[in-house]
């Protein structure tokens, strides 16, 4: 099947203060640079259309093309991208924004086998029109009733089109707007998975990154102690007792839990009462969610309030701690359920600095301590 690839870059960028989002770079390589291997990996024989900026293109056999008028739209993206080529009603379109850089050849390809006579969307819960693959004819047909395309929604596009809904992870569909999301994408892996730099600690980290429930451990933890002694101490306990599971947790011996907590250098300042903390998190978790700490903000594709809700329910957590872990979830795990950002503020608004949910390395562990001190400084006046 011959595939005709329109990518689209014809944004303000304005979010990221006017940078043009597809040109940046995430592990060396461009944005845009990114979504076109994804395209040239699925399919070699692809034809290639960006629709808008050139910059950060390096592929010469791409055409560039520009929506007319300048920065109206993606379905004047659209439109211009089909006007610079022959009509071919046995094609397919893909259609790509230019700012996903974990879009993946293998949902490329699924879109274009469920197309059929219509079009078939990535659907993360809400349906994706930027990642999406069009039968030629059903596409120009679409513009062809829509009229103008100028400002025009891509969903006023697909209406009255018989749309299939394919199933994408969200991880795969982030896409970049703020600096926060590029700060993100940048500590992601080249799948979109999530690498968290907490603790300075490289094992501690890993463990953070990989295990669900040794993140809401280290959250647990986090008082009375520094953060990056809070979010080691899952490491710790993973040295200890062979792993970080609730069910073995939960069902520990408590008396030789503690001294696990206990032994140098301690897992916590107060290990007597911190192990009983964390063995009744886990006995919660594995009453109430089967041993699997992930589906507190996954089982049912939750809004950011429902998860919050869910966060208060455990044991240890209050409104803070709640939001707080919200709010890192948000940042940095890729949860994006409706509205999180309003369920955590002040954690989750954009450039807060206020929490663990905000630090990315050194620089930022030192941001956040100062707006700590900052604030503890004003509540005493």
């Amino acid at each position: 099947m011959d595939i005709l690839a329109i990518v689209l870059t014809g944004g303000r960028s304005s979010r990221l203060g006017g940078r043009h989002k597809p040109a940046v770079e995430i592990g060396g390589t461009s944005v845009v640079d990114r979504v076109i291997g994804a395209v040239r990996e699925a399919d070699r024989r692809a034809r290639i259309v960006v629709a808008g900026s050139g910059d950060g293109i390096t592929d010469p056999s791409v055409d560039v093309v520009r929506e007319d008028p300048p920065f109206a739209g993606p379905v004047a993206g659209v439109a211009a991208a089909l006007a610079a080529v022959a009509a071919d009603p046995a094609r397919t379109v893909v259609l790509l924004a230019g700012d996903m850089p974990f879009v993946t050849p293998d949902l490329i390809r699924a879109l274009v086998r469920r197309a059929g006579e219509g079009a078939a969307v990535a659907d993360d819960g809400h349906p994706q029109m930027l990642c999406a693959a069009w039968q030629e004819c059903a596409l120009r047909d679409a513009l062809a009733r829509l009229g103008d395309p100028a400002d025009a929604a891509m969903r006023a596009l697909a209406r009255d089109v018989d749309l299939t809904r394919v199933p994408a992870d969200p991880t795969v569909l982030r896409d970049i707007d703020t600096p926060e999301d590029l700060a993100r994408a940048r500590r992601l892996g080249d799948d979109g998975s999530m690498s968290l730099t907490i603790t300075s600690d490289p094992a501690s980290d890993e463990l953070l990154s990989e295990n669900p429930l040794a993140l809401l451990i280290g959250m647990l933890l986090d008082q009375q102690v520094a953060m990056e002694t809070a979010f080691a101490g899952p490491e710790k306990i993973r040295q200890r007792t062979g792993s970080v599971d609730a069910a073995e947790i939960a069902g520990y011996d408590p008396d030789a839990f503690v001294e696990v907590f206990r032994e140098t250098p301690a897992v916590h300042r107060f290990p007597g009462s911190m192990a009983g903390r964390v063995q009744k998190l886990c006995q919660e978790i594995v009453a109430e969610w089967g041993g699997d700490a992930a589906a507190i903000w996954t089982d049912g594709e939750p809004s950011g309030a429902e998860v919050l809700k869910r966060l208060k329910k455990l044991p240890g957590f209050g409104d803070q701690k709640a939001k707080i872990f919200l709010a890192l979830l948000g940042k940095q795990v890729g949860f994006t359920g409706d509205g999180w950002q309003e369920a955590s503020s002040p954690y989750g608004d954009d450039g807060s600095f206020r929490s663990v949910a905000d630090i990315t390395g050194p620089e930022s562990l030192a941001q956040v301590r100062e707006t700590k001190k900052a604030m503890k400084a004003a509540a005493k006046k």
